[in-house]
């Protein structure tokens, strides 16, 4: 069964906050062997233009750093995030959007 996506909602919270509650899921699900890795690299990606170059950095420093990343699926997700995290990184220091 395919979840319904909705592309647009607000979130009430300081940008901060948002941003952590998104760190913090990264970290959660740094080492997991579940659906929920492939399920927030995706969510992450989804929403990738939100995130400041602070948020930016402290993710792409913490899947570096992970020495566990779940299974070799998980693997594969958590470094296909890392690149796209570290592309729109450069981007954002490099003043495109």
């Amino acid at each position: 069964m395919k979840r319904e996506v909705r592309k647009e909602f607000n979130i009430k919270g300081e940008f901060y906050t948002i941003e952590d509650l998104f760190i913090s899921a990264v970290r959660y699900a740094l080492g997991r062997r579940t659906y929920i890795v492939q399920e927030h690299c995706e969510t992450v990606l989804e929403n990738i233009d939100f995130f400041s170059k602070r948020a930016l950095e402290v993710m792409i420093r913490d899947i570096e750093e992970c020495d566990n990343y779940g299974w070799d699926c998980d693997k594969q997700s958590w470094m296909t995030l890392l690149n796209k995290l570290k592309k729109k990184l450069e981007e954002k220091k490099n003043g495109k959007k």
